[in-house]
């Protein structure tokens, strides 16, 4: 395997980036922390490394974009700007997939406010574990707080799974459906799948901790998808969650007439939330607005379709009046609960809402703060 690594990164181009960013393919002792899911041990150098598309890896290297991507770091470097001290090849896929400068240096420099995040990680659990350290080796009485000397009894986490998964397991068992369709893959870039699977993980964190959670389905899903590929990064233990995954359309899994498709370009507007309908959302995130994808496939599949009544209920600011996937989530999840259109919008960022004073049956930024405070 390294003799054909070795063979596709002689490059000399790839040799000068990897030498700066400590990715050096020649050298397997290295290979573990740009490729493997286990630390190797120096001793006997065993490891396993993840599989790796060669395919896409000798496109990479004859990539006319490849010099102008090393002289662009070069010139960040030179400049002190933000620079990750170690990039990874998929880092560098992605770098060559990108298509201006400014989204080249937005990304690396996302990448090392990513990697200075998990430096202070990293020393903040140094620093905790040597101030335990020290307690343990003292004779003096251990401080009275949560965490440390208290008469509060913790609650472990396995106890809190063990409250929300009982929760779940009602709502798969007699709770209503709803449908996040994920058969999207083919419409966004790479980073807009990475969008939509964070999206998604924050739906199901949603879903578990409301009192009364959906029955969450995820359709359309394909192991194989980058989309399904992201999902699994960010749930933990996927394969154990309670999304009830399908690589099947919701149209061989539920009645097409208890069927309804929200889009926000679909002609006729939601008025009453129906519990016995069984709504889907769309999981597509969409940074460069693209012509009614989600409305033309309800309309293809003869789905009934509906948008949100956020003009009847939201005064509008600056800003999109687009929703993100967990925002529209909640949204369903707090009309399935309360009926109420003005509390379900609350979830959407004050950010977007017109500041204006007076009576209106709208909401404003200034009607969610006095609300907020007499809940307080």
């Amino acid at each position: 395997m390294f003799s054909r690594l070795k063979n596709y990164y002689n490059g000399r181009l790839f040799s000068r980036l990897f030498k700066r960013f400590n990715v050096d393919f020649r050298n397997p002792k290295i290979l573990p922390r740009c490729f493997c899911s286990a630390v190797a041990n120096p001793e006997t150098n065993s490891f396993s490394t993840q599989e790796m598309d060669t395919n896409r890896i000798s496109e990479l290297i004859s990539d006319s974009n490849c010099s102008s991507i090393v002289s662009e770091i070069q010139n960040m470097v030179a400049r002190k700007q933000r620079c990750p001290q170690l990039l990874r090849a998929e880092d560098i896929v992605h770098l060559c997939s990108l298509e201006t400068r400014n989204q080249r240096k937005e990304y690396i420099m996302y990448l090392s406010k990513k990697e200075g995040y998990r430096r202070k990680a990293a020393d903040k659990k140094k620093q905790r574990l040597e101030r335990e350290s020290k307690v343990e080796d003292s004779d003096e009485h251990k401080p009275y707080g949560l965490g440390r000397n208290t008469l509060l009894i913790s609650i472990r986490s396995h106890s809190r799974k063990q409250f929300y998964d009982k929760r779940l397991a009602n709502a798969v068992l007699f709770g209503e459906k709803i449908v996040l369709d994920v058969g999207y893959d083919e419409f966004m870039t790479e980073k807009e799948k990475q969008y939509t699977a964070a999206q998604l993980s924050y739906v199901y964190t949603a879903n578990r901790e409301n009192c009364n959670p959906f029955d969450l389905y995820l359709c359309n899903f394909l192991d194989t998808s980058s989309v399904g590929k992201y999902l699994r990064r960010n749930v933990r233990n996927f394969d154990d969650s309670w999304f009830s995954v399908t690589g099947s359309s919701y149209l061989d899994v539920f009645p097409r007439d208890k069927l309804v498709y929200l889009s926000p370009h679909a002609e006729e507007t939601l008025k009453e939330y129906d519990h016995s309908a069984i709504y889907i959302i769309g999981a597509f995130v969409d940074t460069i607005k693209k012509t009614k994808v989600s409305f033309n496939k309800a309309k293809l599949e003869g789905i009934k379709s509906y948008s949100l009544p956020l003009d009847d209920y939201i005064m509008w600011g600056a800003g999109s009046k687009s929703l993100t996937i967990n925002q529209a989530f909640e949204i369903m999840l707090t009309m399935k609960n309360t009926g109420v259109w003005k509390k379900a919008f609350e979830v959407i960022p004050q950010r977007k809402m017109l500041k204006i004073e007076g009576s209106s049956d709208k909401l404003s930024c200034t009607e969610i703060d006095k609300n907020k405070n007499i809940e307080e």
